[in-house]
């Protein structure tokens, strides 16, 4: 019976630590949440959105702005899941580079803006608190996986585009042929 006991006693102690990790990192990530989302709300309130809507139609006419720098500056200022709304300013074979680029970096930006993906900042979380526990810093991984990030957006938006180029392109070609 002392077996028994033993069990179900350190059975739950699995969930009150569980639990303790877990209010400890509600009181400091949603304090640290509503302060990020405010604050990107008031920069994008300040520059307005007529200016947001201008420069993401200024950036939609060069492709490789819309791989590198428009699912960055989407991730960052509208979040997601708005942020997928600025494929509307592109051309119908630039969205899926896009799409592609921005679901890669909706990911890591939230090591600098948890506010961007609310969803996944508490997988973020998770792995930073045991790499703080073990006694690094988060603020260089923070940055490292947001560069890191943008690089590997950029590099599969441009492995995209350029796949869907050729796809399109030996489609367009058989039904060329075809009509002949």
């Amino acid at each position: 019976m002392g077996f028994v006991e033993w069990i179900g006693s350190n059975f739950i102690g699995i969930f009150e630590e569980a639990a303790r990790i877990f209010i400890s990192m509600f009181s400091a990530l949603v304090p640290l949440l509503l302060i990020m989302l405010v604050f990107t709300d008031s920069i994008t309130i300040m520059i307005g959105n007529k200016q947001i809507k201008w420069l993401i139609k200024k950036i939609a006419k060069l492709p490789i702005l819309n791989i590198s720098l428009l699912p960055v500056l989407s991730a960052l200022f509208l979040r997601n899941p708005l942020a997928y709304s600025s494929s509307k300013y592109l051309k119908e074979k630039e969205k899926t580079a896009f799409y592609d680029a921005l679901v890669s970096f909706i990911h890591p930006v939230t090591a600098l803006v948890p506010s961007s993906n609310p969803a996944e900042i508490f997988v973020f979380w998770s792995i930073t608190y045991g790499v703080i526990q073990s006694g690094n810093n988060f603020s260089s991984i923070a940055i490292r996986y947001f560069i890191c990030g943008i690089f590997i957006a950029c590099f599969r938006g441009i492995f995209t585009y350029f796949f869907y180029q050729w796809q399109h392109l030996k489609v367009f070609r058989k039904k060329s042929i075809q009509k002949v």
